[in-house]
């Protein structure tokens, strides 16, 4: 019976294990392979080749156009982690789930509850192995998972089972290859499977801490940018949601962006979880070599070119600098216009603009990685001493390619106080 991923947050039991055995269920990390930790509390591993084609995605729908031979990644940066190619591997985590490890028959254990709302079977005569270290007990069970994505995406996956408890919270982990014989798996897939299963441990991040100042500006917003708004009366927020829109919502099966309604005008914080959409304005530091530290300006992405060729060519005609030339083989032109408000910041900052994947990282799409460099167009630009109006930013989309990011701003990813604007690009 098919079963869509129905991503839900469960509260944890406490029991932890205590372990029976002296098998080493907890193995670092080898070279070869990337330490994931978006998920809170833990820390596993992929093979840096998946990360490095893996094409992310900020949703998961029952109407996705997903190819079998593709490798996509989705997280929620929280309790959720997914990456799948239907045609070769799947590696889904998850923390608190409700699997129920007190009677000590873990056989019967793997199938009391759900990982992500997939649903879970030990193989016939299942090796189980158990263990424990300083932080957290751990048992890892021989498994088969059925995995469904969409209506004609679907199928069983053999592989392992890994669950982690330390009493208070507990983290759960399958990866696995298509099939339903475990004999049947090679060395090389085995090895995969096993570096991935195991290096699954307890981990606590450390606080990413700015080096230097930063400048930050108020609230206040120049009117040259921003248009005057209506407001809901009841909650001041404006309703913006289409029967459209809520006919997308119905085919989401999961989805990391928190979907707030926004006051058009009004500045935010933005992330790759909680992204900015064309229309809106966002808050991002930029590195001021005027003041020698940080400062804040506004940004405003006010329009989408899905189609920029004639910019572009109108652009290399008026300038004696440049000569047109086409897109990437592969790629057409996309272009974003743009405005910013810099009241405070001294002189107009640079604000440096990358292409990137929804994930905050290289854009890759079909296993192909993608340029970050964007292109900048200033000549119908309007500028007072506080407010730029009218910038184009160009770039180099592949074709076929529904969604990516534009960061916008000096921070990173990895430096949550040193703030990008993200800008959501989909259909």
């Amino acid at each position: 019976m098919k079963k869509y991923i129905l991503f839900t947050l469960i509260i944890s039991m406490t029991f932890i294990l205590t372990g029976c055995g002296s098998r080493a269920v907890y193995k670092p990390l080898s070279s070869d392979y990337k330490a994931v930790d978006s998920i809170e509390g833990c820390v596993f591993g992929i093979p840096v080749p998946f990360s490095e084609k893996a094409t992310a995605i900020t949703r998961v729908t029952k109407n996705g156009d997903y190819d079998a031979s593709t490798l996509y990644s989705y997280k929620n940066g929280n309790d959720q982690y997914l990456m799948f190619c239907m045609d070769s591997f799947i590696i889904i985590a998850q923390k608190n789930v409700d699997f129920d490890f007190s009677s000590g028959d873990y056989l019967k254990s793997v199938e009391t509850g759900t990982i992500m709302g997939m649903w879970l079977h030990p193989i016939e005569k299942a090796d189980v192995e158990t263990g424990k270290n300083e932080k957290a007990g751990k048992v890892v069970v021989e498994s088969i998972a059925e995995i469904t994505m969409t209506d004609t995406l679907y199928g069983d996956f053999v592989g392992k089972f890994a669950y982690v408890s330390n009493g208070k919270d507990n983290w759960a982990i399958f990866c696995g290859c298509p099939g339903e014989k475990y004999e049947e798996l090679d060395k090389e897939r085995l090895n995969v499977i096993n570096n991935v299963v195991y290096s699954l441990a307890p981990y606590e991040k450390e606080n990413n801490v700015p080096e230097y100042e930063v400048v930050v500006k108020g609230g206040t917003v120049s009117s040259n940018i921003l248009p005057a708004t209506s407001v809901s009366e009841n909650n001041n927020v404006q309703t913006s949601i289409s029967q459209n829109d809520v006919e997308k919502e119905d085919n989401i099966i999961i989805s990391n962006q928190n979907e707030n309604s926004r006051i058009t005008g009004v500045p935010y914080d933005s992330s790759i979880y909680d992204m900015l959409k064309v229309g809106d304005c966002g808050y991002l530091y930029v590195a001021s070599e005027e003041k020698g530290n940080c400062v804040q300006p506004i940004i405003k992405v006010e329009e989408i070119y899905k189609n920029a060729e004639d910019i572009v060519k109108e652009y290399c005609k008026e300038s004696v600098d440049y000569s047109y030339q086409g897109a990437p083989i592969g790629c057409h032109w996309e272009a974003i216009k743009y405005s910013v408000d810099y009241t405070g910041c001294g002189e107009l900052p640079y604000i440096n603009i990358k292409l990137c994947g929804v994930d905050g990282e290289t854009l890759k799409y079909h296993g192909i990685p993608y340029e970050k460099r964007t292109y900048d167009i200033f000549d119908n630009v309007t500028e007072d001493g506080t407010t730029m109006l009218n910038a184009i930013c160009f770039y180099a989309v592949p074709n076929g390619c529904e969604e990516y990011v534009l960061e916008c701003g000096d921070g990173t990813v990895e430096m949550p106080d040193i703030k990008s604007a993200y800008y959501y690009i989909g259909k």
